[in-house]
């Protein structure tokens, strides 16, 4: 599923190349691999729990302390974690988050800011009895969510497993402003293309207006699951407030990364784990410089923690869950670990 128009992908790739952001927006056209599928049926069913008001989306399996909650990118849904979710659930309990307006989610009536996103993952988790410290798992927007639900809710994480996540600060210098600007209003403009055509009913899987493809080896459950979901405005919707909230236009002021920037502090000594992808950037001659700047936030990110390790995967994309899965079940297996090391009774 590519989970978005062209001219929107071309948008997006531009922001890339200025952000340093990953491809926040472009879901993965993979997953044609069995590998992972045999716990499927889980991700396609909806588990709501009710957090007051709106019920969010919290699938959870396997057993064992503690519990690895998995957050996810920005366009994201729970297939992205195929390849990682079976052998996640054999590591300990495993949770798979939809945030706010995402798949079987109901949308939140406040903006996606990092700060309401967190308030919501720490409701259904309390709703949910998920009590002892966490592990968080998070890739690109998730694991920027991750950081502030760690700065905000420090007695309830663990450890942390932060997927090429984008952070606080992540800004462009003034020149290449305008380029940015004018690939996020694309990109949100089509975004809100795709909503405004859901709410009419004129998206389908025989026409999907240029919002949301295939990839290759789907499943007919899964085709009509990321169907249902792509013809919704709600995931639009959320969307095109995370889109408005996320991207740090100059020098990172942005809400997101002021939130995140008041909430920081240490993360003791927490098992930390920053995974960075070597191949993210569109443009091959920005990369060497981009890539660093993107690898010197993940180091920041990582001295957080007297136990924090910042790894490069050279050879990967941003999906490295899905490019280099078995190195994301080692970092959770590590960390899982390392916090059961620590803790009494394991």
């Amino acid at each position: 599923m590519t989970g978005q128009p062209r001219k929107a992908r071309r948008a997006i790739g531009r922001l890339v190349a200025a952000f340093g952001l990953c491809t926040l927006l472009a879901t993965p056209t993979v997953f044609a691999s069995a590998q992972g599928r045999s716990l499927t049926p889980e991700l396609l069913e909806p588990h709501l729990v009710d957090i007051g008001g709106r019920r969010l989306n919290l699938v959870c399996v396997g057993e064992g302390s503690p519990t690895i909650v998995f957050d996810l990118p920005f366009g994201g849904h729970l297939l992205q974690w195929q390849k990682v979710m079976q052998r996640a659930a054999r590591i300990s309990r495993a949770c798979f988050y939809d945030r706010a307006g995402y798949d079987f989610s109901e949308p939140s009536p406040r903006p996606m800011t990092l700060a309401n996103a967190a308030d919501d993952l720490h409701r259904v988790l309390k709703a949910a009895r998920v009590n002892e410290p966490i592990v968080l798992v998070g890739h690109s927007m998730g694991g920027y969510y991750a950081t502030m639900f760690a700065d905000l809710f420090p007695a309830e994480v663990a450890g942390l497993v932060l997927i090429d996540p984008a952070y606080a600060g992540a800004g462009l210098p003034a020149s290449t402003t305008a380029e940015a600007q004018k690939g996020e209003d694309t990109a949100l403009a089509e975004i809100r293309r795709c909503a405004d055509l859901a709410r009419a009913g004129e998206l389908s899987a025989a026409d999907p207006n240029g919002c949301f493809s295939f990839a290759p080896g789907r499943t007919p459950d899964e085709i009509a699951f990321l169907t249902w979901s792509y013809t919704r405005p709600t995931k639009y919707e959320a969307l095109a407030s995370e889109l408005t909230t996320g991207f740090a236009l100059v020098h990172g002021q942005d809400e997101n990364s002021l939130e995140e920037m008041r909430a920081a502090h240490s993360w003791g000594d927490k098992p930390v784990i920053v995974m960075t992808s070597g191949k993210n950037f569109e443009a091959a001659d920005r990369r060497t410089e981009r890539d660093a700047e993107w690898k010197a936030g993940h180091d920041r990110l990582a001295a957080r923690s007297t136990r924090g390790a910042s790894v490069m995967f050279p050879d990967s994309g941003h999906y490295i869950e899905l490019d280099e899965p078995d190195a994301v079940v080692s970092a959770i297996e590590t960390v899982v670990s390392e916090v059961r090391s620590a803790s009494p009774g394991h």
